[in-house]
């Protein structure tokens, strides 16, 4: 067998020692709901909760997920319960969590932490960005460039009436 290939192998289960379990255990003695917006910070403690069939509602936005926990205290009387990742996540929480303050709803809200290890493939794929000061002005490659129906090709574009998007499917327009 290739070292490379998957190993099969039992599922996780969750122990005692586990801070998401732990959180988790706490979480459901003290209410029966919790909102959220799944992340790589919280998904274990989703993951450990709804499996034990415990009440879970997603969300669209971070905000949402305290909002929720508040409407379900309005609601019920029961303590809310929200969670979200950290970061921007964690961020985006900010103004549900002072309306929730200022109208004294007791609430708690679980932020997850950025993973420490595992090394896996950063959370993002886009390219990086060339530096803004001190680069060169940007000017896009000769293949997309704004193109004249009466002249060549440059950048910037000389002065015309007409100006289209070269299209490997559309001729120019006529004139």
């Amino acid at each position: 067998m290739n070292s490379l290939e998957p190993q099969l192998t039992e599922p996780r289960r969750h122990t005692a020692t586990d801070v998401s379990s732990a959180v988790a255990d706490v979480l459901a003695a003290r209410t029966d709901h919790l909102f959220g917006l799944m992340g790589n910070g919280n998904a274990h403690l989703i993951s450990h909760l709804t499996s034990r069939g415990f009440g879970f509602t997603s969300a669209r936005h971070e905000a949402a997920t305290v909002t929720m926990a508040d409407a379900y205290h309005r609601a019920t009387g029961r303590t809310g319960a929200a969670t979200t990742t950290y970061g921007a996540g964690f961020t985006n929480t900010y103004t549900a969590l002072a309306e929730a303050r200022l109208a004294r709803i007791p609430l708690v809200l679980v932020v997850g932490e950025a993973p420490t290890t595992g090394g896996g493939p950063p959370t993002s794929t886009r390219p990086p960005r060339p530096p803004r000061w001190g680069s060169p002005p940007w000017s896009p490659p000769p293949e997309t460039r704004w193109r004249s129906p009466t002249g060549p090709s440059t950048w910037p574009p000389a002065p015309c009436s007409r100006w289209y998007w070269p299209s490997p499917t559309t001729a120019p327009p006529p004139p």
